[in-house]
C-alpha cells in the first residue's frame, strides 16, 4: 500500500511530522517498508528559449545548444531528438537537485564540452514517466521566469506491508482511520450528496445462481461524457504512488481504489449488448483482458457478461472488448462486491495480481458500495461532464459484522498487565466497534463492516494491546510459580538435545524445512479430512500443514541428489500437523538415508544402506534415552513404507515410531530413483527421561562374566522373529540380558514352510557364578517356552 503525506493530510487532521506518522504506523502493525522524505532543495528552475544550435564537435548523437532568459543566455550540451529553435523549455542551472533521477547538477565536460546546466523532461523533473524529449512549453510561459515544479517526488512518500487480514488499510482513508483510532489525529468527515439521477439507465443487473459470490452489486448509465486528459491534482495523486495516468474514467476508477479501498469498474455503453449477468463462466469461456492477454476460464472463475460475450473478469481485471477510450461517450459504472474466496481462487489459478484483487480478495467495506458509487458520480460529472442516471441495483449488502462476548479481565489474563474498562472502551469504540455493556463482567462488542478478521475474543485483545501501543506494556519480573516446571522443561530440552546430538554423531546431518508441504503429496501421509489445508498459502505447492516430517525429507533429498549428491543423511526434529486442534499438533523425530555408507576408495568396496542401518538409527536414540529394553517390532508400518522391508516399533501399548525402506510408488512421487530408508520416532510417546530408568539400567551391570548360548530354531515363516525374541526374555526374566539373531538359513533339508533361525542368548550371572545345573535349567526354560508358545522345534 503507497500513500503521501499530503494524500493523508485531506482524511485526518494531524499535528505530527511524517517521521513521527511513519513511527505510529508501524507500532500499529502497519509495517513502513519504505519511507522517503521530501527533497526540499528549494531549486529555481528557469523558463528559456533555445537560440542557438550547433554540431557537438566529439559526438555525432549530441548538439551544443545556447539557451537565454530575459537577461542572460547559457551554454549547454543537450542529446534530446526534439530540441530546436525557438522552443520554449525548462532549464536547470548548475547545482539544481533534478528530483525524477535524484540526482544534483554539478559542472562537468561532456565529451570536452562544459555545460552551464540542462534541459529537462518530464521524466527527470518528476512530473511524469515521459522521458522521450525535453519540455516543450507553451506560448503562456514567459522567458525568464521561474518554472514552479509540480514534481510527485517533492512529496513525503510511505510504503507499507499489508497483512493478508488487514484489507481494512489498503486505501489511505483505511490509514488515517487507524492513526485517528490511535489518538494521532481527527478524522475528516466530507459528506458527498446523493444525485437522484434524471432517467432510468438503459443497462439492468442480474446475479445467476449462488449469490455468495456476488451478494450486492450497483450501478448508473451516463451519458454525454468526455473522457478527457485528467486534471493535474488527479495525474500527481496517481503518479506519487507510481501509477501511470491514462484518461480520466479510467484515473478516476484508480484513483478511488487507493482513496478510499473502493474497486470500481467503467464500462463503454457503446460496446455493451444488452443488460449484465453476473455468473460463473462456461468452460473454455475465453476473455481478451485489459493486459492484453487472453484468458481461458472455467466453471469456478466469476464473470461478468453481457448477452454476447464475456466482459469483465469480475473483481480482477476487465475486458479488452468493453473499455473506455478517448472517443468514449457514454458508460457504465460498476460497483460490486466480490467474495474473497472467489476472488483469490482465480487470481491464483490465472496468476493476475491486480489492484482491484488485492483489495476484494482480503475484504472490503460492503457498506461503502454507495459511498464508492456517489464519490465516482461526482468526480465523473465534475471532470468529464454529462448527465447520470437513477441507481441500479441487485441483490442485498451482505452484513459481515460479527459481534462476541467479551470480558474485560480477559485482558490482563492474556496480555500480562491490567487495562482499566475505560480505556478498553474508548478504544474499541475509536476503532469503530460497538459496545453494549450487558454488566460489568461480560460486554456484547460488534465488529465494524471494515473489519473481516475479528472472529474470536483474542483477536478484541489483540486491537486492545495494539492501539494501546506494545511499547508501553510494563517489564513484570514472572514469579517461579508462573514459570514452566524446571524438571518439565529440562526434560524436554535434554531429550531434544541428546537426540540430535546422538544423530550428528552417527553421521546425519539437520536440517529444517518449512512447516508446509504440498496436499496432493502428503495424501500417502494422511487422511485426506485430517489434512490442514492453508486458507492462503505461500504458494500453490506449499498449500497445507505437514503431516508427518518425511514427505518434506524426501523433498530435500531429491533436491540434493539432482544437484549431484551420491549419499543422503538427513534428520529433522519439529511439528507434525494431524487436524485443526492443538492435541493434533506433534513433534517428531525423522531420519533419512540414500546412497553409500561409505565414500569411494581402494581398499574397501562400497556399501548401499538397508534397513539395518536406519533401524540402527532408530534403536541408537532409544539407547540414548535409556528407554527400558521392553520394545516389540512388528510388520504393521503405514502404507507408505515398503511391506516387506519395514517395521512399527512400540513400547506396551505405546507407538514409538517406524523405519523401514520407503514404498516404491511414493519414491517416484518425489522423483527418487534410489531407495529411501526412513526411520520416524514420535518424541511424545517416550517416557520421560529421570533417574529411575537410568538406575533401571544400570541394575543389569554385573561384575561376573556375562554367559552366551546359541539356540537354532525351525520355525514358521508366518512367525515373527520378534515374538520368539519375546518369549525368550520372558521365560527367564531375572538372568537374560539380551538375545540376538545372527542367523537365518533356508536350505534343502528345510521344509518349504520353514527357516532356520540361530540366537545368541546373553545370560546375566547377577552377583554369584551360576552352575552348571542352574544354566541347564534357564537353556531348558528357554527351548520349553518357544516350543509351548510358538511350537518351534530345536535343531
Amino acid at each position: 500500500m503507497k500513500f503521501t503525506f499530503s494524500w493523508l493530510k485531506e482524511h485526518i487532521s494531524i499535528d505530527k511530522n511524517s517521521e513521527e506518522v511513519s513511527k505510529k504506523l508501524t507500532d500499529l502493525g502497519l509495517e513502513v517498508e519504505k519511507f522517503t522524505k521530501s527533497e526540499n532543495t528549494n531549486n529555481k528552475f528557469l523558463v528559456v528559449e533555445v537560440v542557438s544550435i550547433s554540431k557537438h564537435p566529439n559526438a555525432d548523437r549530441l548538439k551544443v545548444c545556447k539557451v537565454s532568459t530575459a537577461d542572460s543566455s547559457f551554454e549547454l550540451v543537450c542529446g534530446a531528438k526534439n530540441v530546436k529553435l525557438g522552443m520554449k523549455t525548462v532549464f536547470a542551472p548548475i547545482g539544481s537537485y533534478i528530483p525524477g533521477i535524484r540526482l544534483k547538477l554539478e559542472k562537468k565536460k561532456i565529451r570536452g564540452v562544459t555545460g552551464e546546466g540542462m534541459l529537462c523532461s518530464e521524466k527527470e523533473l518528476g512530473i511524469s514517466d515521459n522521458q522521450e524529449g525535453i519540455i516543450e512549453l507553451s506560448k503562456d510561459y514567459k522567458i525568464g521566469s521561474e518554472y514552479v515544479l509540480k514534481s510527485t517526488h517533492e512529496e513525503d512518500f510511505f510504503e507499507i506491508a499489508l497483512t493478508p487480514n488487514r484489507g481494512d488499510c489498503s486505501s489511505v482513508k483505511g490509514i488515517a482511520r487507524e492513526l485517528a483510532a490511535s489518538g494521532l489525529g481527527k478524522l475528516k468527515y466530507k459528506k458527498i450528496e446523493f444525485d437522484e439521477g434524471i432517467y432510468e439507465s438503459k443497462i439492468k443487473w442480474k446475479i445467476e445462481e449462488k449469490k455468495e459470490a456476488c451478494p450486492y452489486i450497483i450501478g448508473r448509465y451516463f451519458k454525454n461524457v468526455k473522457n478527457v486528459e485528467s486534471p493535474d491534482w488527479l495525474k500527481k495523486r496517481l503518479l506519487s504512488i507510481g501509477i501511470k495516468p491514462i484518461s480520466s474514467l479510467v484515473d478516476i476508477t484508480n484513483f478511488l481504489t487507493f482513496d478510499i479501498g473502493r474497486p470500481l469498474h467503467v464500462f463503454d455503453a457503446h460496446k455493451l449488448s444488452g443488460d449484465l449477468t453476473v455468473r460463473y463462466a462456461y468452460d473454455n469461456e475465453k476473455l481478451l483482458a485489459l493486459d492484453k492477454k487472453t484468458y481461458y476460464l472455467g466453471k469456478k472463475d466469476l464473470i461478468i457478461a453481457d448477452e454476447d460475450k464475456v466482459v469483465s473478469f469480475a473483481g480482477i481485471i476487465g475486458g479488452e472488448t468493453s473499455s473506455v477510450d478517448k472517443n468514449t461517450k457514454e458508460v457504465f459504472l460498476e460497483v460490486a462486491y466480490f467474495d474473497p474466496n472467489t476472488i483469490a481462487y482465480s487470481g491464483r489459478k490465472h496468476e493476475i495480481l491486480t489492484d482491484a484483487r488485492y483489495r476484494f480478495e482480503r475484504g472490503i467495506d460492503p457498506n461503502m458500495m454507495e459511498e464508492g458509487m456517489n464519490k465516482a458520480v461526482q468526480l465523473i460529472k465534475t471532470i468529464c461532464g454529462g448527465e447520470v442516471s437513477k441507481l441500479v441495483k441487485c441483490g442485498t449488502i451482505p452484513r459481515n459484522e460479527k459481534t462476541l462476548v467479551y470480558r474485560p479481565a480477559s485482558f490482563e489474563k492474556i496480555v500480562g498487565f491490567p487495562l482499566s474498562n475505560k480505556i478498553q472502551k474508548d478504544i474499541l469504540r475509536n476503532l469503530g466497534f460497538l459496545i453494549k455493556e450487558d454488566n460489568k463482567i461480560e460486554w456484547s462488542v460488534s465488529s465494524p463492516s471494515w473489519r473481516h478478521d475479528i472472529e474470536i475474543e483474542n483477536d478484541i485483545i489483540e486491537e486492545l494491546a495494539r492501539v494501546y501501543g506494545y511499547e508501553n506494556i510494563p517489564t513484570i519480573k514472572l514469579s517461579e510459580e508462573n514459570l514452566l516446571p524446571k524438571k518439565i522443561f529440562n526434560d524436554l530440552e535434554n531429550k531434544n538435545f541428546i537426540l540430535r546430538e546422538n544423530l550428528a554423531h552417527k553421521g546425519l546431518n539437520e536440517i529444517i524445512t518449512l512447516a508446509f508441504n504440498n496436499s496432493k503429496k502428503s495424501s500417502f501421509f494422511i487422511e485426506d479430512e485430517k489434512k490442514v489445508i492453508i486458507d492462503n498459502p505461500i504458494s500453490q505447492d506449499l498449500d497445507s500443514l505437514r503431516p508427518s516430517l518425511v514427505p518434506n525429507l524426501l523433498d530435500a533429498a531429491a533436491k540434493n541428489i539432482a544437484k549431484g549428491q551420491e549419499s543422503i543423511s538427513f534428520f529433522e526434529l519439529g511439528y507434525t500437523y494431524k487436524g485443526n486442534e492443538y492435541r493434533d499438533q506433534k513433534i517428531n523425530l525423522a531420519g533419512i538415508r540414500i546412497g553409500y555408507s561409505n565414500s569411494r576408495n581402494w581398499h574397501e568396496k562400497q556399501r548401499k544402506f538397508d534397513v539395518f542401518d536406519i533401524k540402527s538409527d532408530f534403536f541408537s536414540c532409544l539407547k540414548r534415552l535409556n528407554i527400558p529394553n521392553k520394545i516389540k517390532i512388528n510388520r504393521n508400518a503405514p502404507s507408505y513404507y515398503h511391506p516387506g522391508k519395514s517395521a512399527e516399533v512400540k513400547l506396551g501399548s505405546n507407538l514409538l515410531g517406524y523405519f523401514g525402506e520407503i514404498h516404491p510408488n511414493v519414491s517416484n512421487l518425489f522423483n527418487l530413483k534410489e531407495k529411501a530408508l526412513i526411520f520416524e520416532l514420535f518424541t511424545d510417546e517416550l517416557p520421560t527421561i529421570n533417574n529411575q530408568i537410568s538406575n533401571t539400567a544400570n541394575k543389569d551391570f554385573s561384575p561376573l562374566m556375562t554367559l552366551k548360548r546359541d539356540f537354532s530354531f525351525l520355525m514358521p515363516k508366518d512367525i515373527s522373529a520378534s515374538k520368539l525374541i519375546d518369549i525368550i526374555q520372558k521365560s527367564e526374566k531375572e538372568y537374560i540380558s539380551a538375545v540376538r539373531i545372527f542367523d537365518v538359513y533356508k536350505g534343502k533339508e528345510i521344509l518349504d514352510n520353514y527357516i532356520s533361525i540361530a540366537l545368541e542368548v546373553e545370560i546375566n550371572q547377577g552377583n554369584k557364578t551360576l552352575t552348571i545345573e542352574e544354566i541347564d535349567s534357564i537353556s531348558n526354560n528357554i527351548i520349553n517356552s518357544a516350543k509351548k508358545e510358538l511350537n518351534v522345534k530345536l535343531r
